[in-house]
């Protein structure tokens, strides 16, 4: 286990983004982070043309706002998601002070 953690850098306390100041939980995130404070991104949207600085985050970015296929609709205004926690967060934000339920949301 510690050649793993020597490996991927964690550490016991989470490190800072000296920049932005924003925390993470290993050296590895850290160092991940900071090509989007100097716009070196390796992935780029071809549709909307934001950059990623990895390619998981470019595919979740597609499917959740670019793809056609989304599945979770909003009962309440009829917003559709990729993702189920997207549109539970929507509805929290959105609907839930409202008197709809979250469970409003319909799988499509």
């Amino acid at each position: 286990m510690t050649h793993v953690k020597e490996q991927v850098g964690y550490v016991k306390e989470r490190v800072r983004c000296e920049i932005c100041g924003k925390c993470f939980c290993s050296k590895f995130t850290l160092k991940r982070h900071y090509p989007t404070h100097d716009g070196q991104y390796q992935f780029t949207c071809p549709t909307c043309g934001l950059g990623f600085v990895g390619k998981y985050y470019l595919d979740t970015h597609i499917k959740a706002k670019h793809s056609t296929g989304k599945s979770y609709q909003c009962s309440a205004c009829y917003k559709c998601f990729g993702y189920k926690s997207n549109l539970n967060a929507h509805m929290k934000k959105f609907h839930i002070n409202n008197g709809i339920s979250e469970a409003a949301g319909m799988d499509y």
